[in-house]
């Protein structure tokens, strides 16, 4: 047919075609390996994070990053036991690129410098976490051996708020609250009682005041504010002739001093009684009555 090529044409392009697609492939899988081998023959640095809380949100593969470069990947997630008293905890498995910087092959001498593994959330809303290397000199030094591939962890503020939460728990978890339960009860049975007491005590306390108030008002109609006038004048009066009377009766004592024998004395030791009851009576009377 006119327009195409003969059949020798076409199978030769073809064979043309298929050599392009095959070289391409080639370089494809080259390329792979080369970065597998990079990756599996680059040399690395493990490390270990054991932190008590959840390290729910690090994935396998997510970067390692020191002051926002990444300088590795977080190579396995798990769990560790420890030997001692067979606590378990999560264990997080670094793997850092030393070519990239070769001091990161030294970072178990860098703890007493403040080195610590971090968890930071990426985004809230994900919930993913990121691991970070930060250095924070004089923050406690949290890990679970003292392995010199094993490095301290520092918890998030969400973390650390969670952490205060657990120890003032703990002890909570650990007491026992039946005496505290017992003693609650009996406290909330003593009130039940008193409550239960309560309109007895109101109305007994009720009445009282009205008797009071009865006889506030018996006190009141039977005395007016002129019978109350007259009784201060009088009493005043009366002060007043009991201060006189006391003078009088110092005067008496003065005169009588010169009286030898048992005569003055006895004169004497009368006036002084006089005295003495003349000023107590003065000082009974009431000030309001002057």
């Amino acid at each position: 047919m006119a327009g195409q090529l003969p059949a020798g044409d076409r199978l030769r392009r073809l064979r043309w075609v298929g050599r392009l697609v095959l070289a391409a492939s080639l370089l494809v899988a080259a390329l792979v390996l080369v970065m597998v081998a990079r990756a599996v023959w680059a040399p690395q640095a493990r490390y270990v994070v054991r932190p008590e809380l959840s390290v729910h949100g690090v994935t396998v593969g997510s970067p390692v990053r020191l002051k926002g470069v990444v300088v590795g990947r977080v190579a396995r997630v798990g769990l560790w036991s420890d030997p001692k008293d067979g606590r378990v905890r999560p264990e997080v498995v670094l793997s850092l690129d030393v070519s990239v910087d070769p001091n990161l092959a030294l970072l178990g001498e860098r703890v007493a410098d403040g080195l610590r593994v971090g968890f930071v959330p990426v985004n809230p809303a994900s919930g993913f976490l990121e691991t970070d290397l930060v250095w924070l000199p004089g923050s406690p030094c949290l890990r679970a051996t003292n392995e010199p591939d094993e490095l301290p962890w520092q918890p998030s503020s969400q973390q650390q708020a969670l952490a205060r939460a657990i120890a003032a728990l703990r002890p909570l978890a650990n007491a026992d609250l039946r005496p505290k339960v017992e003693s609650l009860l009996a406290g909330l049975s003593t009130a039940e009682a008193r409550l239960a007491e309560g309109p007895a005590a109101l109305a007994s306390l009720s009445a009282r005041a009205a008797r009071l108030r009865e006889g506030l008002s018996r006190i009141e109609s039977a005395v007016d504010s002129d019978d109350l006038a007259e009784l201060h004048g009088r009493l005043g009066e009366v002060r007043e002739g009991l201060r006189v009377a006391t003078a009088a009766l110092d005067a008496l004592d003065r005169d009588l001093a010169a009286w030898p024998g048992p005569l003055g004395e006895a004169l004497r030791e009368f006036s002084r009684s006089c005295r003495d009851s003349a000023d107590r009576l003065r000082r009974e009377v009431p000030e309001s009555a002057r």
